[in-house]
């Protein structure tokens, strides 16, 4: 059995950007990480816990709206 892990709904966000009319370049700003990054998290990076609080707190949106919690392969 592997490990659990929270991914960004890509889904969601793109959902939302939509709804606010933002490029993922401003939603990134407003979460307060790097373009890069948010890039990465976009295509299925796990997403640390502080950005996971930041992004719910700054966006205005709960954990099940924005993340959702999936299982990894363990690596032996």
């Amino acid at each position: 059995m592997g490990r659990k892990r929270v991914r960004l709904r890509s889904d969601a966000i793109a959902e939302l950007r939509a709804r606010r009319n933002l490029s993922q370049a401003e939603l990134a700003r407003i979460v307060g990480i790097d373009f890069r990054y948010f890039s990465r998290l976009m295509h299925g990076a796990t997403v640390g816990a502080l950005v996971r609080r930041r992004m719910c707190e700054r966006l205005g949106l709960d954990f099940d709206n924005l993340f959702e919690i999936v299982e990894s392969a363990e690596v032996s």
